[in-house]
């Protein structure tokens, strides 16, 4: 069985231009209610690893067309289309490409006219030739595909699925259901003549990928003869992830059919999932697409949300959000305790071409935040740092963040690199800061494992518990990360005998399995166990 929740992902940004038209972002956040993330929510977001100095992936690259049957169809008898000969056309219908999007050769929106075959004898089942000669990616590849039929069992509109599928002979693409053997059940719909899919519900493979798959399928969607497809959709971008002076500018880039779009920017790390009520309703209006410019003033991450509505007033298509950084050095807040040794673990675990390294670097404490630490821009002293995209930035430096405020409970702040390594400049992150600070801290601890700590002068994490977002792979989407991250810190920073002290005067406190603190926990109960830094599960006797 294939595995979908722990196949590599791949994915690339479209190069998409905003309109010359610009307004001044101005949002009031003050009393509205964003739902935050919670640790059951947090879904694993592993993509394939980068290669250090290539540009972002395009179709063309290295492609070799092969000849039929170079490439396994891993595939059961069962639920296969008809093998029967009775298609027959039933009219022209329209493609809307959202396979090889994640190619940046490979433009999102493009549309055409195709053929669409019906089975006779099993009604529901569709069969198209997308790429025949004169379409789009025939024309990019310089060879049309004119034998290999994509399948779609339509027969349940709310469980559209296509067979596995081999586009030109040199891709293997397969939908996450359990027909094409898979561990996951994500269909598409048949709504209105209209063939709809989620985004990410395909795989995508080829023989240069070494076993990976790529996870695409945004925005795909298949018109049936006679039908009218609509365009709800709707992207925003930033090109960095800072700016100098704080301020940034987010592209909105939406569907010829969306009417308009409300816009709600952020300070804190929020997902448009679970939100688009409230950036209905408080968001600020944007009609067509344009450029808006904003200027941040906290610092730390920034969450963009919007949602398209259609001319009715209805909410259409999925929402889509972006994240920035706001950075303010404040450097007379901070002070030099001495060099640590950064052991790199971010990176070195993102790439498959980079070695770790210990980086000599200053450190520094915050006057008024005892355990709040930052590197003095670490990248400026690696290998790599001949490639750092951020030159002519003299706004902002690119420290580290380190917190280990609760020294059990480390974890990296949101924290611009200054590399670009060919998928655009990087921010460093880790799972802990998504709760740090709020009712899930604890939860996130026990649910996630996902901080770090600190004994004896040095700083370790978790592997796995980092996230990397680089602005043109996935519009900065975080990407899983993390191996060997350590700091050795100065010796004289003292930080062991706090640890000690601490917990052994802590009180113990109960929490339920929802982060809510209980006064009386009753017999038998199952709770959250908290004493001072140590966190663990307990039944009550």
């Amino acid at each position: 069985m294939k595995h979908f929740y722990t196949a590599l992902a791949l994915a690339s940004t479209v190069a998409l231009g905003a309109s010359a038209t610009t307004a001044v972002m101005a949002v009031k956040t003050d009393n509205v209610e964003f739902k935050v993330r919670q640790p059951e929510s947090v879904k694993v977001s592993v993509k394939a690893p980068r290669h250090a100095g290539q540009s972002v992936v395009k179709m063309t690259d290295g492609v070799k067309l092969s000849n039929p049957g170079s490439m396994k169809q891993i595939k059961t008898v069962v639920n296969r289309a008809p093998e029967t000969q009775d298609w027959s056309s039933i009219g022209t219908g329209v493609w809307r490409e959202g396979i090889f999007t994640l190619y940046s050769d490979v433009d999102a929106g493009q549309t055409w006219n195709v053929d669409v075959e019906q089975c006779s004898s099993q009604p529901g089942w569709y069969r198209i030739l997308p790429y025949v000669e004169g379409t789009p990616l025939a024309t990019l590849l310089g060879a049309p595909d004119n034998k290999n039929f994509i399948y779609i069992n339509a027969t349940d509109p709310e469980k559209v699925y296509c067979e596995d599928w081999l586009p030109f002979n040199s891709w293997l693409v397969s939908q996450a259901v359990e027909e094409n053997e898979w561990d996951a059940s994500i269909y598409g719909t048949l709504t209105d003549g209209v063939i709809s899919f989620p985004e990410d519900c395909f795989g995508l493979t080829n023989n240069q990928m070494n076993g990976q798959w790529a996870w695409t399928g945004a925005d795909f969607k298949i018109a049936l003869p006679g039908a009218v497809m609509k365009d709800y959709s709707l992207k925003v971008k930033t090109d960095h992830w800072c700016e100098d002076d704080n301020k940034m500018t987010v592209d909105i880039i939406a569907g010829a059919d969306v009417a308009k779009v409300m816009l709600a920017i952020l300070p804190g790390d929020y997902e448009i999932e679970g939100n688009e009520e409230a950036v209905l309703e408080f968001g600020e209006e944007f009609v067509g697409n344009m450029s808006v410019v904003y200027t941040a003033e906290d610092h730390g991450l920034h969450s963009v949300l919007a949602v398209g509505v259609d001319a009715d007033g209805n909410m259409v298509g999925a929402g889509a959000m972006t994240q920035f950084l706001g950075l303010f050095d404040n450097d007379d807040e901070w002070e030099t305790i001495g060099n640590a040794v950064y052991t790199e673990g971010v990176y070195v675990s993102a790439y498959e071409n980079i070695e770790a390294e210990d980086l000599t670097v200053e450190m520094q404490q915050h006057k008024s935040e005892a355990g709040r630490y930052r590197l003095v821009n670490p990248y400026a002293v690696h290998s790599l740092a001949e490639q750092l995209s951020f030159a002519s930035h003299t706004g902002h430096s690119h420290h580290l963040y380190i917190n280990a405020v609760n020294p059990e409970h480390v974890y990296i702040e949101p924290s611009a690199t200054g590399l670009d390594l060919g998928y655009g400049d990087g921010v460093v992150s880790s799972y802990g800061a998504m709760f740090a600070g709020t009712e899930y801290e604890d939860l996130a601890a026990e649910v996630l494992g996902c901080y770090g700590t600190v004994a004896e002068n040095e700083i370790t994490m978790p592997d796995g518990v980092l996230m990397i977002g680089e602005k043109e792979y996935d519009n900065g989407a975080f990407m899983d990360c993390g191996e060997g991250f350590k700091v050795v810190m100065p010796s004289s920073s003292g930080l062991g005998e706090t640890l000690v002290s601490a917990e052994s005067k802590a009180a113990v406190e109960y929490f339920n399995l929802q982060g809510v603190k209980i006064s009386a926990p009753q017999a038998g109960e199952l709770v959250i166990k908290r004493q001072g830094d140590k966190v663990s599960k307990a039944v009550i006797r």
